[in-house]
């Protein structure tokens, strides 16, 4: 099955899925990631990756991502 897993937010936010991934691809699974781009350095080379834009960071760090997230 292929599977992408994506999330946006820190490197906490990320780790978790990259941890399910490995669960997923040593059961046979085809994984791929979809982060924002500033962590394309910690996607290890089995996987794919598609970049979100850097921008999705400067909108969650807005007033208005803030209010979306339930953060204002």
């Amino acid at each position: 099955m292929k599977i992408l897993l994506t999330s946006i937010g820190t490197r906490g936010d990320i780790e978790p899925f990259l941890a399910i991934g490995e669960i997923l691809y040593k059961r046979g699974h085809e994984v791929a990631f979809s982060f924002p781009e500033q962590f394309s350095n910690i996607i290890p080379n089995d996987y794919r990756f598609h970049s979100l834009s850097p921008k999705i960071i400067e909108l969650i760090e807005s007033e208005e991502g803030r209010i979306v997230m339930g953060k204002a």
